[in-house]
């Protein structure tokens, strides 16, 4: 395995792995597979067999591995020691830890430094060997990340490409995107997504259609807007963040919150199946829309 910490300031990546030459990676690590949940429940009643679970959710997550500084002398232990230090720096805020397996498949959590990382030990070490603990929490999004996001793209205006007219009334047409597409969550939890809408077009409806506790169902994210060419409104569906942005074509940042209708749910892709649809009520060609997700994991 390979772990690879990108600090928050836009600094040189540091690669922990068995063949470092620098950071060697231990096999002593923990906080990767073990699912961080946390059981609320409701009061006890007197006599009462038992707890009643009112819900569970999932707390920060601890990441802790062990490494080896090596060095060819003491004054390049030092400055290993310096740049460590300086990486994991939790006053520059929320890093991302990437865990790479065996097979390649590579998974990412944020997170920051705790307080007094990394610990040195204070026996193993040596002019150019020191032993030492680099710890981390994952304590706002205890989430792994797989690989880099899926995106899928939307037209809502079926063209016919296929060279000679439709006059014989063939059941299809050939297109450059589709108006509906199928998008499968491989993750163990849902995932929210970043959906752009690019005009022209008229209040667009994003519905998604999905198997919920064995039954089918359809949510919609609908808005009010009259979107012309160039115009952009972007809309996170994240329960931590929910922020929606409306970039007119003439410029400007503002909050697009008051076209969201009050009906509308800001849904997540499920576990397994959904299908996506974009319907607006006008549209001309040029226009399109786009949603943007990544599979999350509670434990790797």
């Amino acid at each position: 395995m390979i772990l690879t910490w990108h600090p928050p300031n836009d600094g040189t990546p540091i690669i922990f792995s068995r063949d470092a030459t620098d950071y060697k990676l231990l096999k002593n690590y923990t906080g990767f597979a073990g699912i961080p949940g946390e059981h609320v429940y409701a009061d006890k009643a007197p006599m009462r067999h038992g707890q009643r679970r009112k819900y569970t959710t999932l707390k920060e997550r601890p990441v802790s591995f062990d490494i080896v500084i090596q060095s060819a002398d003491l004054g390049e232990q030092q400055a290993l020691i310096t740049a460590l230090a300086a990486a994991f720096n939790p006053l520059d805020g929320t890093g991302i830890l990437q865990y790479e397996k065996e097979d390649t498949i590579v998974y990412s959590l944020n997170c920051i430094g705790v307080s007094g990382n990394p610990f040195l030990s204070p026996t193993e070490k040596s002019g150019t060997y020191q032993k030492a603990t680099i710890k981390l929490v994952a304590d706002e999004d205890p989430f792994w990340y797989l690989g880099s996001p899926s995106i899928e793209y939307f037209d809502p205006n079926t063209e016919n490409y296929f060279p000679f007219p439709n006059v014989w009334g063939w059941p299809w047409v050939l297109t450059s995107m589709n108006k509906t597409k199928q998008c499968w969550i491989n993750g163990s939890v849902d995932a929210p997504i970043i959906a752009i809408f690019y005009g022209e077009m008229v209040n667009p409806h994003l519905t998604c259609t999905k198997i919920v506790n064995g039954e089918s169902v359809t949510e919609t994210l609908s808005l009010t807007i009259t979107l012309i060419a160039g115009d952009i409104l972007i809309v996170n569906t994240n329960p931590d963040i929910m922020t929606a942005r409306y970039y007119p074509a003439a410029g400007g940042d503002l909050n697009a919150h008051k076209y969201i209708d009050t009906d509308s749910i800001l849904w997540q892709l499920g576990r397994g199946d959904n299908t996506v649809e974009l319907d607006p009520d006008t549209s001309t060609v040029g226009s399109w829309a786009s949603i943007q997700w990544t599979d999350r994991y509670v434990g790797v």
